[in-house]
């Protein structure tokens, strides 16, 4: 696991690409570059909240269940992760809960 180092200018392009041409030849020529710099800094960044507060990380795929809908874009505009408590609440209450969100939107930072 790497070290969360924030995310690259180039991580936007990244997302306006697939945007812009959400297919299977996209994707894969630019595979390496969303495991490092899209889904590795989410998960560096989760993992680092995780050590801080506790929790257990958990990725989401980049690619999306397309059986059941109109819009058959292979593709996910976004990358999304989340951390959950490492235990369970008392009766009735609502686990801890923390989810991360990265789309071109707000890739800009």
């Amino acid at each position: 696991m790497t070290r969360f180092e924030g995310f690259a200018p180039e991580v936007r392009t990244w997302f306006e690409g697939l945007e812009a041409d959400n297919g299977k030849a996209y994707f894969a020529a630019r595979r390496d570059f969303f495991e490092e710099s899209v889904r590795g800094q989410m998960e560096a960044l989760l993992t680092e909240l995780s050590t801080k507060f506790g929790g257990q990380v958990k990725m989401f795929r980049q690619n999306r269940d397309i059986r059941f809908s109109a819009d058959k874009s292979p593709y996910k505009t976004n990358t999304y992760g989340s951390s959950t408590a490492p235990r369970l609440p008392p009766k009735g209450c609502t686990p801890p809960f923390r989810r991360a969100a990265l789309s071109p939107a707000v890739a800009t930072t």
